[in-house]
């Protein structure tokens, strides 16, 4: 019997260090379940957007691990969630004055082309006109010299008189057409005139939007976009989908135990503003990161 004891004692004490022992799996050996819990209307963006939007982030770290590390579970205990603040509050204001600012020039923009083609029409115009004034006053000082020497000469004959009447009304409907010309121009001035006007004024308004902008938006001020607690991903702050997607590539990234890193471009480094959301991919630092995590440097 007391072998038997003995014998007993030892097989437990195998199996409870073979229990001990057993390593922990990584976090590419387990899918993390998430749920999707409050998102404030304010925000515009309905469930099934912002599903679609976490599957994209996932898909950043997933793609690198060749494992599926995240897995909607309508049941899960991690939520993922949008709260409106301040932050998100002082977002929209700032997209809001950059709009106007982008109109603001646009606005610009039209001025200047419709004053280019005044200005090309004005050019054109104003020499046609030049040269027609011209041909007119040398046709006008030669009738005017002609009559005056019939006139100090006892009249011109009835041939000459007939002659003399007809060029005397073609400098008439000359004249009214140059005249008709001149007003014209002094339109296409006038129209120049407005526009560039309403440059100066428009010029005058960006510069006030433009101070407007500076002053409140100029300083970059750092704020947490998002936090991972433990049992949320909490998100505050994002410009538009693409940003979103990065916010929560670096808040699930937080969920897989991943720390900052020091690259600005990374996905995992403390602030955002340098990395490239129009084509996010991780860096190599949030691939060495993810790398350690998952523990490839000892599986060779």
């Amino acid at each position: 019997m007391q072998k038997l004891g003995i014998g007993l004692g030892i097989l437990i004490g195998v199996a409870l260090a073979i229990w001990v022992w057993q390593p922990d799996p990584t976090v590419c050996e387990r899918t993390l379940a998430y749920r999707i819990g409050e998102i404030d209307k304010r925000f515009g963006l309905s469930t099934v957007e912002l599903r679609e939007t976490v599957q994209q982030a996932e898909a950043l770290w997933e793609a690198e691990s060749g494992t599926n590390l995240f897995e909607y579970d309508p049941t899960a205990r991690l939520t993922i969630n949008l709260v409106f603040d301040a932050r998100q509050h002082i977002t929209i204001a700032k997209q809001h004055l950059a709009s106007k600012l982008k109109l603001t020039e646009a606005s610009h923009t039209q001025l200047t082309q419709s004053y280019d083609h005044w200005r090309s029409r004005y050019d054109a115009q104003i020499q046609t006109y030049e040269t027609a004034l011209s041909a007119y006053q040398e046709r006008l000082r030669m009738y005017n010299e002609e009559a005056d020497y019939w006139n100090k000469n006892g009249g011109a004959p009835k041939n000459e008189y007939e002659r003399l009447e007809s060029e005397r009304a073609t400098l008439s409907h000359i004249k009214q057409a140059l005249d008709e010309e001149r007003q014209s121009l002094q339109d296409v001035i006038d129209t120049m005139k407005s526009l560039q006007d309403q440059e100066t004024r428009l010029v005058a308004l960006y510069q006030r939007q433009a101070k407007t902008y500076q002053s409140l938006y100029g300083e970059t001020t750092h704020f947490h976009k998002g936090e991972y607690n433990g049992s949320a991903i909490t998100i505050y702050q994002f410009h538009d989908t693409a940003d979103l997607t990065l916010v929560l590539a670096h808040e699930l990234g937080h969920a897989l135990g991943l720390r900052h890193v020091d690259d600005p471009q990374a996905v995992m480094h403390a602030f955002m503003g340098e990395q490239d959301i129009t084509h996010l991919r991780l860096s190599r630092d949030d691939i060495a990161m993810l790398g350690a995590a998952c523990k490839w440097h000892a599986d060779g």
